[in-house]
């Protein structure tokens, strides 16, 4: 009874502090002070070449968002290392995102790869956010406890973590800036109309938009409150301001899809399967669980990428089971809250692309969340301590799941992703040096296995950007935890044996896969340096053997292979000279 008195005490320290400025915006940056010394990460490297080779004039443009813009662009990706090679064949990936690649190549052009000023300008960004979400919070109520609360929540979530310290991501904070000005505008139209509310209004939406795709859901957020608020009230004539504002967001909107449906028609071929449509997204109920479980339980649902079905299935479950109560006790505590129908659709309208996803994402909630904040925060934190009516075991289990839970996510996340990113460096560095004679620009270098999941991704931008070498690539086989061993068949050919799992039956494999996909013998992955073949199957789904066939023969210069037992054994071409992999 004692321990729970003194857990009581918690909300009266909140209730003082949240009003305060040093509270809800100096606790988050001070949160997130310590990691503007990390490395740059994997994205982050893809782009700053990019970047670079438009700066040195041998591109004519950036178009540092414009991944794949063809299916042969795709390929280049799947070739180079920068996706893996056993991502669908075709594929797109071209977003239109002209301020977050402005803001990106500005801050090259500024700082290099000095890894401090790009960190400083993201968290400077994260700190007109965090304004922005305050101000339009208090544009809503006037009510300086409740705006503090949900925007020091903001702040220290961990769904703004990897748009924070991860540089590519920072159009994730900036679509927040945007939103919340223009949401704000909207509120501020909404209780005093004034002139400069719908240009702030579609500035901050235009901002949002051109940062990312995301921002889309802000006009069917407004448009739908209006419509409800109107039709409940009969209120069809009144507040003209509003109705406005909800006009023009929906003709920009319009526009933008227009100019989206005209320049990437495959976006909307909803049956495609291109990699990156709806097809891979993750969708239904199972997703829709996971991101409520971040905001229900403060489960870091990123460290289910590699974990198993079963597993995702009972974070689901326990998000499930609060659900039910979390409703009920929002619709009690939001009965006199005029902008509680808002928030929450908010929280709904801005979760659904999440689900175009390969795969939930806590970043991918860092917009959506800020409808979830407002909610919790007059549940747990009403004007009056006497007006609350959540149960106590449920008020602290979201005050910890939204506070001291989403830091700890926080911190080991950026703890996780820099030390990964240290080590799948070192690997880097360890096999270039391992190399004789030593790399030059143009070749392939060929791993047998990951020791990090970090490793799959934009490994040859990595190799690029460590080593200096131009038009290189480094491919690995096989993501890690797969146990195989490897052995030279003819002089363009390795085979690839499972010694305990299947060879693509990872986590990282299914996620690239159709849901209803099936491994057959005969099946092929093909890049344009090597082809990956299906070459025996048993017990339904246990990928057995494999076949990688290159293009060139294992003895050319352009080839090089890791580790140095196989490297020697392609050299020689003996057949059937086993060389086992890390984990066999």
């Amino acid at each position: 009874m004692d321990d729970m008195q003194f857990l009581d005490r918690t909300f009266g320290y909140f209730r003082g502090a949240a009003p305060s400025r040093w509270f809800w915006l100096g606790l988050p940056l001070l949160l997130y002070s310590w990691t503007i010394t990390g490395p740059l990460l994997s994205d982050d490297m893809h782009m700053i070449l990019k970047c670079e080779r438009f700066l040195r004039g041998e591109t004519a443009s950036p178009e540092l968002f414009r991944f794949a813009r063809t299916e042969q662009d795709w390929n280049d990706l799947r070739t180079r290392g920068t996706v893996p090679w056993w991502m669908p064949e075709q594929g797109r990936q071209d977003f239109f995102r002209p301020l977050s690649e402005w803001s990106f190549l500005g801050g090259v052009q500024l700082f290099g790869r000095n890894v401090i000023g790009h960190r400083l300008v993201s968290l400077g960004v994260f700190a007109l956010a965090v304004l922005a979400v305050h101000w339009m919070f208090r544009q809503v109520r006037f009510d300086a406890l409740r705006a503090g609360a949900a925007a020091f929540f903001f702040g220290i979530s961990q769904t703004v973590t990897a748009p924070t310290v991860w540089m590519c991501n920072r159009s994730e904070i900036q679509v927040v800036l945007g939103v919340a000005l223009a949401a704000g505008a909207y509120w501020a139209a909404w209780n005093r109309p004034r002139a400069w509310h719908l240009p702030l209004a579609l500035i901050g939406f235009l901002f949002a938009i051109l940062s990312k795709e995301v921002a889309i859901a802000l006009p069917a957020v407004i448009v739908a409150h209006e419509l409800i608020v109107r039709v409940r009230r009969d209120e069809r004539f009144r507040r003209p301001h509003n109705a406005y504002i909800a006009i023009a967001m929906c003709v920009i909107a319009a526009g933008y899809l227009a100019y989206y449906r005209y320049s990437r028609p495959w976006a909307f071929d909803w049956g495609s399967t291109y990699a990156g449509s709806a097809v891979y997204g993750t969708g239904g109920i199972l997703s829709i669980l996971l991101y409520v479980a971040v905001w229900t339980i403060g489960f870091p649902i990123d460290a289910l990428l590699t974990a198993t079905a079963e597993q995702n299935f009972a974070v689901a479950l326990v998000a499930a089971l609060l659900v039910s109560p979390t409703l009920l006790y929002v619709r009690r505590s939001a009965k006199n809250d005029p902008a509680a129908l808002f928030f929450a659709l908010w929280a709904v309208l801005f979760m659904l692309p999440c689900l175009k996803s390969i795969a939930p994402s806590s970043r991918y909630l860092c917009a959506a969340s800020i409808g979830w904040f407002y909610l919790v925060a007059g549940m747990i934190l009403p004007s009056r301590e006497e007006d609350v009516i959540v149960p106590r075991p449920l008020r602290h289990l979201y005050l910890a799941s939204n506070g001291i839970v989403s830091v700890a996510c926080m911190v080991g996340t950026v703890l996780f992703i820099n030390q990964a990113e240290v080590a799948a460096r070192a690997r880097i560095e360890k096999m270039a040096a391992a190399c004789l004679p030593p790399l030059t620009g143009g070749e392939i270098l060929f791993a047998t296995q990951a020791d990090s999941i970090v490793d799959n991704i934009c490994s040859g931008d990595r190799l690029e950007y460590i080593t200096g070498l131009r038009d290189v690539s480094l491919v690995y086989l096989l993501p890690p935890g797969i146990g195989a061993t490897t052995e030279v068949e003819d002089d363009h050919t390795l085979l690839v044996r499972a010694t305990d799992q299947s060879l693509l039956g990872a986590r990282v494999h299914r996620l690239a896969f159709p849901r209803d996909w099936t491994p057959k013998v005969g099946q092929t992955f093909s890049t344009k340096t090597f082809t990956a073949e299906v070459a025996s199957v048993r017990s339904g789904e246990f990928v057995d053997a494999m076949r990688v066939r290159f293009k060139e023969p294992l003895t050319s210069r352009r080839l090089r292979f890791f580790p140095a037992d196989l490297n020697s054994a392609a050299k020689s071409v003996r057949s059937v000279s086993a060389v086992p992999t890390k984990g066999a």
